[in-house]
């Protein structure tokens, strides 16, 4: 009993290939014609392309780095404000005033940073979800959240429980945040 040959799967590039070959030994006397051949007449594959961050997300990103930055002044400026009764009475209400700018001010860029920072890594992750799940609603929030609370507490070099409880609790924060927004 004869064995028949062993046929092996064939995808489209094989086929494609083969089809190339037949249309190559037609008429091709030089090297110019080759070129074109295989230049112009080679396969066509939809390739999947990467991700593109669009436009609109980056703008968002920037304005929530903008934004939390001087919401963090802000928010830092008035958190110190009490710091000010604290002040030596020795000194004049001059020199007391020139002493609290200079830690108000140090003080202000270090929360403004902080604030900036964590805007810009939670809508980096938050505005590419919303475009690839193609919905603007709270989840987009939760696990845009989740992922920053992550990334705060593998920057801190915190323990495993610390990862959990970033992820949930700065998650449903800024599921709250979306469900007092209206999302």
């Amino acid at each position: 009993m004869e064995k028949s040959p062993v046929k092996l799967p064939t995808n489209d590039w094989t086929e494609e290939h083969r089809k190339l070959q037949a249309l190559m030994l037609d008429d091709l006397s030089t090297k110019r014609d080759w070129k074109y051949v295989i230049l112009k007449k080679r396969p066509q594959f939809d390739t999947p392309l990467p991700y593109e961050v669009s436009w609109s997300c980056v703008q968002h990103v920037t304005m929530a780095l903008i934004g939390g930055y001087v919401m963090g002044c802000i928010f830092s400026l008035v958190m110190n404000m009490g710091d000010q009764a604290i002040a030596e009475s020795s000194l004049s209400s001059r020199t007391q005033t020139i002493i609290y700018f200079r830690k108000s001010t140090s003080l202000m860029h270090k929360q403004g940073m902080s604030f900036g920072i964590f805007g810009s890594i939670l809508f980096s992750y938050q505005c590419p979800l919303e475009q690839l799940r193609g919905r603007k609603d709270a989840l987009n929030g939760f696990i845009g959240g989740a992922i920053t609370g992550c990334y705060f507490a593998f920057s801190r070099r915190a323990p495993f429980r610390n990862y959990i409880t970033g992820a949930l609790g700065t998650g449903l924060l800024m599921t709250a945040f979306d469900l007092l927004l209206g999302f």
